[in-house]
């Protein structure tokens, strides 16, 4: 397991082409409802993992598992482009790469700074919120977490608060549930509940605060910093309707789809659509609310399929297989030496037998000559000098 920029690059690389894959699956009904919902939530899980292990997998048990493709065009030529003397201080040459090193620096901090400003400004107003003390509340609650969570003690608390506008659980240790200020029958708190607690169950705050740490690293990358955090939003809400959904009978899907209507025209008409990175879903988006819509109603997506988990588990276990290097010519080490390098995969690699000698070339070109054929290159074919 070896860390270096090129792995890094390359984990930024199958990153973004990852989530243009999972919103590909995400907004298409059909292939949800084949694929299922629980596999696309995998799926967005293994692309926060992928990000989180920036590395090359050169040599696992004796295989050597990541792949170095070599550039000979366009890598050479942007390091070249990035570690050129842009201009000195004090007879120090600063680079381009260093320029963006510390831009990119700047922005991590900054954006993990706004992050951790906005959780603890939020823990500090809930701290403040009186608790819900309807029974009405309060007895909704205990029915929806006893279905959740069977058997076990409630730990959440509930209040009231017109923060989020919309019903939103916030915190992993100490979780509280936020109601916004919305006229909600006995039977629709019960749905809201449910839809809450199935986010706690499946530790979605944690999940996405782990995404919004990824997005900050990758706050450069718009498929990242916007996209990845959407599609994991929307997959996060569509796996809690399907639970809830899962968990009612007909007459109460009814009344869960009111829920969700309530809320979006609250929200609306309140102008109190702030989401912040701990807040779980997408506001009130229209082609959000109506995709939740017609899978709530139309209940026919699977929860999880063989073959979901599989396509979900090849592209992870892809997405490790390649590293992209520059490829130099005329490179020399420390005492005056050329430093040969070659694709693996090129037609240009073999020996030439003369007499009882070998004459090495890569590339096409001429190395060295030896009178046998050591193991690095033993896999080489050998021609006779009139052969090639």
């Amino acid at each position: 397991m070896i860390f270096s920029w090129s792995s890094f690059f390359a984990s930024a690389i199958a990153i973004s082409f990852l989530s243009v894959i999972s919103c590909f699956l995400l907004y298409r009904n059909r292939i949800i409802s084949r694929f299922g919902i629980i596999c696309l939530y995998i799926f967005a899980i293994l692309v926060i993992l992928r990000g989180c292990l920036p590395f090359e997998f050169s040599n696992v048990y004796g295989v050597c598992f990541t792949k170095t493709y070599y550039s000979i065009r366009i890598l050479p030529a942007l390091r070249d482009f990035v570690m050129a003397d842009l201009f000195y201080i004090d007879r120090k040459p600063i680079t381009l790469r260093e320029i963006l090193t510390v831009v990119w620096i700047i922005g991590v901090i900054v954006n993990i700074g706004k992050m951790l400003y906005s959780f603890l400004s939020c823990r500090k107003k809930l701290a403040c919120m009186p608790k819900a003390e309807s029974s009405e509340i309060l007895a909704a609650f205990d029915k929806a977490f006893s279905h959740v969570f069977p058997g076990k003690s409630p730990r959440c608390t509930v209040v009231n608060s017109d923060m989020f506008g919309t019903a939103v659980i916030w915190g992993v240790r100490n979780p509280v549930i936020v109601l916004p200020n919305v006229k909600y029958s006995a039977r629709e708190l019960y749905c809201v509940f449910l839809h809450e607690l199935f986010h706690l169950k499946h530790r979605d705050n944690l999940i996405k605060m782990l995404c919004c740490l990824l997005a900050a690293v990758h706050w450069w990358n718009p498929l990242i910093s916007r996209l990845l955090i959407s599609a994991v939003n929307q997959v996060q809400e569509l796996l809690a309707d399907y639970q809830v959904g899962r968990s009612l009978n007909v007459k109460e899907i009814i009344d869960y789809l009111e829920c969700i209507k309530k809320a979006a025209a609250y929200t609306i008409s309140a102008g109190t659509d702030r989401m912040s990175f701990h807040a779980l879903g997408n506001g009130n988006r229209r082609p959000y609310i109506l995709q939740r819509f017609r899978l709530i109603m139309e209940q026919k997506a699977a929860g999880y399929t063989l073959k979901g988990i599989i396509l979900a588990g090849l592209c992870f276990l892809m997405s490790f297989s390649f590293v992209f290097e520059p490829y130099y010519n005329d490179v020399y080490d420390e005492n005056g030496n050329e430093v040969f390098f070659y694709l693996e995969s090129s037609d240009d690699n073999y020996y030439i037998q003369n007499a009882t000698q070998y004459d090495l070339y890569l590339n096409g070109r001429y190395v060295y000559t030896d009178d046998i054929i050591i193991d690095d290159f033993k896999e080489l074919p050998v021609y006779e000098g009139e052969e090639k």
